[in-house]
């Protein structure tokens, strides 16, 4: 199993805890991209037009599948966690930390306990190591920051806001 960190820059690990976050910001890129689908697959044509397209390449196929190939050489008895479709690659086998804060998140903010919404808060709040997916690019690496830094607002408002609230209700202190 792959487990892939990408709430801060990208780091990868096998099982036993072994990093294994590919060399190349291509690959980084290709595996965060296939990272904000999984786990769908996406097309060589769609994962080529996120990979290439400051630079097209003239045969987006090969050069996707020599990313890949790259990729899996990085991951070494991972790779198989990059499997090929009928029309392009998907991530199996994986797990991702933005799954986990989202989880988090959404507890969060449905918690009707302010202890609990801020415990849950606080532990999806731990899971960042910096600005989400620092140093990856592409349009849905960017729709799934945008997303997931959305969200953590979102739930951040929601209880903090709840937090305010209910200090407000607890009422002026003793007159001195």
């Amino acid at each position: 199993m792959l487990h892939l960190d990408l709430l801060g820059p990208l780091v990868v690990r096998d099982d036993e805890g072994r990093e294994l976050t590919p060399p190349g910001a291509r690959e980084r890129n290709g595996l965060a991209t296939l990272a904000v689908v999984a786990p769908d697959p996406l097309s060589t044509e769609r994962l080529a037009a996120e990979l290439y397209r400051e630079r097209p390449t003239t045969d987006p196929r090969n050069a996707v599948q020599a990313m890949v190939s790259r990729l899996r050489r990085a991951l070494g008895r991972a790779a198989g966690s990059v499997e090929t479709t009928a029309n392009g690659y998907r991530l199996a086998e994986v797990t991702i930390d933005v799954d986990q804060a989202e989880r988090l998140l959404r507890e969060a903010m449905a918690a009707t306990e302010p202890t609990e919404a801020s415990e849950l808060l606080d532990q999806a709040r731990a899971l960042w190591r910096g600005p989400t997916m620092d140093g990856l690019e592409g349009e849905l690496v960017e729709t799934e920051r945008l997303r997931i830094d959305g969200l953590r607002a979102e739930a951040e408002d929601a209880v903090l806001g709840r937090r305010a609230e209910r200090a407000g209700q607890v009422g002026p202190g003793p007159d001195l």
